[in-house]
């Protein structure tokens, strides 16, 4: 991407603009009006630049909508303003969601873009406090390479699983820190409920993942034995060093360095 995300936020704006100004001018013509065959044209080659293929999305998106006649078919202005008028409001509710994800994941998507083509993670942690520092040391690896990553921190409308759920959709790969939880009477630890949902989610997604598991903690989802799985000791200098190799190791096996 070549344009800032205030450069792209302008454009669509005042494509929204447009399509809103349009919406209320009914059609005299038809569906195929010049005002309205210009927009969509104008509107495919800016998505197209802002996002390749999204554009073409878009048009086949909204020329699919309405009803589809033959051409023996003779139909009223009015069913033609009606059919014009549904696809004016696709169109905008497209662009507000284009929008909405570039005001959240512009940096993101410009790094997938960039010739390395990094993968973007998705970081499954605890946030107890006790467990604050520990996530801040791997996720210090992770800026201080310069990796994007998304987590289940930013404020959503939606309900915590599904903003979760909906984050781990747009990553190509887990990395979960999984902490100690409670102690058990056989001297093991619970892992934090949600951090074992959120991996069974990306195996059912067939996902590739990176397990970052303290010493001491119970199986999770069935993984042990699993070649990602990397052991930490947050009280272990050296066992925390040795991870700390390890973690990199895997990084660079999944591209992400």
């Amino acid at each position: 991407m070549r344009i800032t995300k205030e450069q792209a936020l302008e454009w669509i704006d005042g494509k929204l603009a447009l399509f809103k100004v349009l919406l209320e001018k009914p059609c005299k013509q038809g569906v195929y009006d010049e005002e309205f065959r210009k927009a969509l044209g104008t509107t495919q080659d800016m998505l197209n630049h802002l996002y390749e293929g999204k554009g073409d999305e878009f048009n086949a998106k909204i020329l699919n909508a309405g009803v589809v006649y033959t051409k023996v078919s003779r139909v009223s202005l009015l069913d033609e303003n009606r059919t014009r008028e549904k696809r004016l409001r696709i169109a905008i509710t497209h662009l507000e969601g284009i929008k909405e994800r570039i005001e959240r994941y512009w940096e993101i998507d410009a790094a997938r873009s960039t010739t390395s083509k990094k993968p973007v993670p998705f970081v499954s942690k605890s946030f107890a406090d006790e467990d604050k520092a520990v996530n801040e040391y791997f996720e210090g690896i992770l800026v201080a390479l310069s990796i994007h990553f998304l987590t289940g921190e930013e404020y959503s409308s939606e309900s915590i699983p599904q903003k979760v759920e909906s984050e781990i959709d747009k990553a190509d790969l887990l990395i979960a820190i999984v902490t100690r939880r409670d102690k058990k009477e056989n001297d093991h630890y619970t892992v934090p409920p949600w951090i074992t949902r959120e991996v069974f989610f990306a195996k059912g997604r067939d996902m590739d993942f990176i397990i970052l598991m303290e010493d001491g903690v119970e199986e999770l989802a069935g993984l042990r034995g699993e070649k990602e799985l990397i052991y930490f000791t947050r009280t272990d200098l050296k066992k925390m060093q040795q991870a700390t190799l390890k973690f990199l190791e895997a990084l660079r096996v999944h591209n992400l360095v």
